[in-house]
C-alpha cells in the first residue's frame, strides 16, 4: 500500500513536470535578420523592420502574442499602401535559433505576408 502511494506520488510529479515542460514555448523577442531585412520584436508589443545595409525603415507597428499565434495589429507600411488594411494572424515557431512565421489565410497586406511567410529569421 505504501509502495503504491510512493509510486503514485512519483508518477504524478513526473507527469506534471512533463506537462509543464511541453506546455509551450515563450516567444523569443529580439532582433532577427533574413537575407534582406532586420526585424526587431520587442516585449512591449512593438516591432520595426529595416534594410540593414542602408538602415532605412521599412515598417513599424504593433503585435500581440497568444500561445503560438502572433497578431500583427498595426503597420505603418500596410496602412499606407493597402486601403482597408486589417490585422492579420500567423503562427510562429522557434527551433535551432530560427524563427519562422506562417500565415494560414490571406493577409490584407500582401507585402507583409510574402516577407514574413517566405523567410527564416536568425538572431542578429
Amino acid at each position: 500500500m505504501k509502495k503504491n502511494l510512493v509510486f503514485g506520488g512519483i508518477f504524478g510529479f513526473l507527469l506534471l513536470t512533463s506537462l509543464y515542460a511541453c506546455s509551450g514555448q515563450k516567444f523569443p523577442y529580439g532582433v532577427y535578420r533574413d537575407s534582406s531585412f532586420e526585424l526587431t520584436l520587442n516585449p512591449d508589443g512593438k516591432y520595426t523592420s529595416y534594410y540593414p545595409d542602408t538602415n532605412d525603415l521599412v515598417d513599424q507597428g504593433t503585435f500581440s502574442i497568444s500561445g503560438n499565434q502572433i497578431v500583427w495589429v498595426t503597420s505603418s507600411r500596410c496602412s499606407l499602401y493597402f486601403p482597408g488594411y486589417k490585422p492579420a494572424t500567423s503562427t510562429w515557431a522557434y527551433a535551432n535559433h530560427i524563427l519562422v512565421f506562417k500565415f494560414q489565410d490571406a493577409d490584407s497586406c500582401p507585402d507583409r505576408q510574402s516577407i514574413l511567410n517566405s523567410w527564416s529569421w536568425s538572431p542578429k
